[in-house]
C-alpha cells in the first residue's frame, strides 16, 4: 500500500475509533452544511457535468436536485430529541430501547455517468448513520470532482471524510486493502474488480450495489390513451440516450404486437427496418457495461439461453440515439423475455405503459427494483440505487443501510428468573376464508366447469330421449 493511501486510511480509521461522529446533533450540522455547500455551487456543478460528460442542462439539473432532495430527506430523518428520549427511557427504568448504531468505516466508489448523485447520495446516508467515509472518484469527471472535493472539504469533518478525486487502478487496489464495514458500488466493473478485494479484506463486509441487468420500456395493448404519453416520453428522452446512467436509460422496448404498428407510426423519426438478432443488438449497446454481452478475445461469444426474436426494429433520432422495438404476444411473453435477457440478475428499473392491472402484473413478476407506470421521469435516468430494504424511487440511500439495529432490554431486579415464558398463541383466524367474500379464480373455475358439465349432460340426455322416442314411433 502506498504511503499516501495508508495515511488517509489511518486518519479515517482513527476518527472512527475516537467516535467523532457519535453525536447526532453534530451529524445534523454537517448534513446542513453539506446541503448549503452543494446549493452554493449548483450552477458550477451543472456546468462541470456538461464539460466532463456533455450532459444536457436538464439532465444535470435533475441529478443535482435529486442529490439535494436526498440530503434533505436524510437530514429530516435525524432527531436529536428522539435519541435523548430513548436514552432517558432506559435510564429511568424503561424495559427496552432500540436504536441504530453505525457499522464503521465506509468506502464509496463513484459512478462516472452520474458523479453527483452517486457520491452525495450514499455519502449523506453514511454521515447520517455516523460512519467515517472514503470516496474514490473517477478520472473521467475531473471538473465535477474538483467541485465535489471542495464541497466535502468545506462541509464535513476533515478527519472523518476523504474524497480522492482521481483514482487509477493502482490506487484503487491500495484503498481497497482496508477491512471496511460497508462498501458502495455502482457498476458491474467495480463489482467485478473491487468486490473480491474488499470481501477478502473483510468477509463480513456489507456491500451495497444495484442490479446490473438491462433496463426496459414496456408498451402493452392496455395502454390505450397512454400510447401518446409513451410517444412523448420516448421522444423527450431519446436524444439523451448516451448520457445518464446506462443501466437506467431504456433502449429496449417490448411492444405488444397488436399496437406496435401504432407505436411506430407515432415515432415518425428516422426508422430503420432490420432483422436484428437480439443478442447482437444487446452486445452493440451493453458490451461495455454488462459482461454477459461483452466480446471476448476469441471473438463473439454466443448466449445460448437468449430467446430468438424476429422482426426487431430500431428507431433512431437525428443525433444517432437508438432504441429497439421488440414485438411481444402477451404479458407473460414480455416477462419471460426480459427475465431471460437478465438471467442471474435484474433491471434497476422498468418503465411500463399499460393499464393499472396489467402494469402491476408486469412489475410484480419482472425482477427489478423500480417500476414507473406511464412515465419516464428525468431523475430516474441519472439515479443510483442500493437494493436495500429502505430503497425508494427518490431516496435510494438511508441511514439504515449503513447501520445496524441495537436492542437493549432491562429486567427489574425484583423479577423472578423462574417465571416460565410461554409461547404466543397463533391467531389462526386471520388466515380463514372470509364468509361471503369474493371467490378465488380457482373456485370460480370449479363452479363454471361444473355448471358447463351439467348443461352438457342435460343436453345430451334430452337429445338421447328425443332420439329414442323417435325410434319407437317408427
Amino acid at each position: 500500500m502506498s504511503h499516501e493511501a495508508s495515511d488517509v486510511i489511518d486518519r479515517v480509521v482513527i476518527s472512527w475509533i475516537e467516535g467523532r461522529l457519535e453525536n447526532v446533533l453534530e451529524r445534523q450540522k454537517q448534513l446542513a452544511a453539506l446541503h448549503q455547500s452543494v446549493r452554493k455551487r449548483s450552477d458550477n456543478l451543472v456546468q462541470g457535468s456538461y464539460e466532463d460528460l456533455n450532459t444536457p442542462t436538464e439532465l444535470a439539473t435533475a441529478e443535482l436536485i435529486t442529490a439535494l432532495d436526498a440530503i434533505n430527506a436524510i437530514y429530516e430523518r435525524l432527531s436529536f430529541n428522539d435519541v435523548l428520549a430513548t436514552e432517558r427511557n432506559l435510564k429511568n427504568g424503561g424495559d427496552a430501547a432500540t436504536f441504530f448504531v453505525p457499522l464503521g468505516v465506509t468506502l464509496i466508489v463513484q459512478l462516472s455517468s452520474s458523479p453527483i448523485v452517486s457520491t452525495l447520495g450514499p455519502l449523506a446516508a453514511a454521515l447520517a448513520g455516523g460512519n467515517p467515509t472514503i470516496v474514490l472518484g473517477s478520472r473521467t469527471v475531473s471538473t465535477t470532482n474538483v467541485l465535489l472535493g471542495e464541497i466535502i472539504l468545506e462541509a464535513l469533518d476533515h478527519e472523518a471524510f476523504h474524497f480522492e478525486n482521481s483514482v487509477d487502478a493502482l490506487r484503487f487496489e491500495n484503498f481497497t486493502q482496508q477491512p471496511y464495514a460497508t462498501v458502495v458500488l455502482h457498476s458491474h466493473e467495480a463489482s467485478h474488480t473491487i468486490g473480491p478485494l474488499v470481501r477478502n479484506a473483510n468477509p463480513s463486509v456489507r456491500v451495497l450495489e444495484p442490479y446490473y441487468g438491462i433496463p426496459a420500456g414496456i408498451i402493452d395493448r392496455s395502454a390505450g390513451g397512454s400510447l401518446d404519453t409513451a410517444k412523448a416520453q420516448i421522444v423527450l428522452t431519446l436524444p439523451d440516450g448516451s448520457k445518464g446512467n446506462p443501466l437506467r436509460f431504456p433502449r429496449l422496448f417490448f411492444v405488444d404486437e397488436s399496437v406496435i404498428a401504432s407505436v411506430k407510426e407515432r415515432l415518425h423519426g428516422q426508422q430503420e427496418k432490420a432483422n436484428y438478432k437480439l443478442d447482437e443488438w444487446l452486445r452493440k449497446y451493453y458490451s461495455g457495461s454488462i459482461n454477459r454481452y461483452s466480446t471476448g478475445t476469441g471473438g463473439e461469444k454466443q448466449i445460448a439461453d437468449l430467446p430468438k426474436v424476429e422482426a426487431t426494429e430500431t428507431v433512431r433520432s437525428t443525433d444517432g440515439s437508438e432504441i429497439a422495438l421488440v414485438p411481444t404476444r402477451s404479458l407473460d411473453h414480455t416477462i419471460d423475455l426480459l427475465n431471460k435477457i437478465n438471467a442471474g440478475t435484474g433491471s434497476q428499473v422498468i418503465y411500463v405503459f399499460a393499464g393499472g392491472k396489467e402494469a402491476f402484473y408486469l412489475g410484480n413478476f419482472i425482477t427489478t427494483s423500480h417500476v414507473y407506470i406511464n412515465e419516464i421521469p428525468y431523475h430516474s435516468l441519472v439515479l443510483t440505487v442500493s437494493r436495500s430494504a429502505s430503497d425508494t424511487t427518490t431516496h435510494p440511500y438511508s441511514l439504515e443501510a449503513f447501520s445496524e439495529l441495537k436492542t437493549m432490554r432491562q429486567v427489574s431486579p425484583i423479577s423472578s428468573r423462574s417465571d416460565a415464558r410461554r409461547p404466543a398463541k397463533l391467531k389462526s383466524k386471520e388466515v380463514n376464508q372470509f364468509q361471503g367474500g369474493r371467490m378465488s379464480y380457482f373456485e370460480q373455475g370449479l363452479i363454471l366447469g361444473a355448471a358447463m358439465g351439467l348443461v352438457a349432460l342435460t343436453g345430451l340426455g334430452f337429445l338421447s330421449y328425443r332420439g329414442f322416442r323417435a325410434y319407437l314411433l317408427r
